[in-house]
């Protein structure tokens, strides 16, 4: 149900990103046969040893990924692993004021919501293409 879902409002050339972290959404991209928009499979990267450099540079260029190249759809997961404790958080800084500015949902369960591009997508290739 779900993949035939993403499959209907992702367009050829479309990209879909999750966040998520080790839960069902990847297995759906597969399915679907969805193209990832970013590199990032997982969400939680972005969450753990905010003072280091490599974690600060991946947060700020997982969203220069997708403010450049915006995925038709983006599945966020409502429970999944986060860290807890010193030096940690629950979110990716940015990422939800990027998500509500640029995105309505469309379809939401009490463990996830797909929200959807509000703009003109461009058929681009995959940010995972050197």
């Amino acid at each position: 149900e779900i993949t035939a879902f993403i499959q209907q409002h992702t367009p050829p050339g479309g990209t879909v990103q999750t966040i998520d972290q080790g839960g069902s959404s990847p297995q759906w991209l597969l399915k679907a046969r969805s193209v990832l928009a970013t590199p990032y499979l997982g969400s939680f990267v972005f969450l753990h040893h905010l003072d280091s450099p490599h974690i600060q540079t991946a947060q700020q260029r997982f969203l220069e990924m997708l403010n450049r190249n915006p995925p038709v759809l983006m599945i966020v997961m409502a429970d999944f692993t986060r860290p807890f404790g010193p030096n940690t958080r629950k979110d990716i800084p940015g990422f939800n004021e990027f998500l509500t500015t640029h995105y309505h949902p469309i379809r939401q369960t009490e463990t996830y919501a797909i929200w959807k591009y509000n703009g003109i997508i461009r058929q681009t290739e995959s940010a995972l293409t050197p």
